[in-house]
């Protein structure tokens, strides 16, 4: 197996290659995935400007840049994310899609909430591996258990512009359990 969030829209093909394939939908608060789409982007266009810091025609080549990608009508994938109405879209989009497969694929796929999964290491992991077929000893379960790292749970409430965010979307994330 393997982690991609892009194989929400690539799992047919992929289901036709692997038909037997069981699937695993794991989601997380869409503002912790937000943040983390925005620290990416960041990280992404700070190395963009320090490689080309010394670069004495800088600002031509970021609009050679911006023209290329965006005015070629091929647009950066992480500029979704830009805004946080945006990363949710994204975000919105993502879990239909993936939910879609979850009921389409019945009994071959299941779906695990994140922050419940970092409450409950163990019983997720001994679910996952019912449901993967794989025969696991309890100190195998529990050793991999103890590496799990809570604090990665609802991570955005330390960041109060997040934070505030999640009260404008309270009644759209409640559809989503949160």
């Amino acid at each position: 197996g393997w982690k991609d969030p892009r194989n929400t829209f690539t799992l047919s093909f992929w289901l036709d290659i692997f038909p037997d394939a069981k699937v695993i939908h794991i989601y997380r608060h869409p503002l912790d995935i937000i943040n983390s789409l925005r620290t990416r982007r960041k990280r992404g266009l700070a190395r963009l400007g320090d490689r080309h810091a010394g670069f004495l025609l800088k600002p031509l080549y970021l609009l050679y840049l911006v023209r290329k990608f965006i005015g070629g009508r091929r647009v950066f994938v992480d500029l979704r994310g830009a805004s946080l109405e945006e990363g949710f879209i994204l975000w919105e989009e993502y879990m239909k899609e993936a939910r879609e497969h979850v009921a389409r694929m019945g009994k071959r796929a299941i779906e695990v909430k994140y922050e419940y999964f970092l409450d409950n290491p163990s019983d997720v992991l001994k679910t996952l591996a019912e449901f993967c077929g794989l025969e696991t000893g309890k100190g195998e379960i529990e050793k991999a258990a103890a590496g799990v790292n809570k604090s990665r749970g609802y991570a955005f409430i330390k960041d109060p512009e997040l934070k505030s965010y999640s009260l404008d979307i309270s009644a759209r994330l409640r559809d989503y359990g949160y």
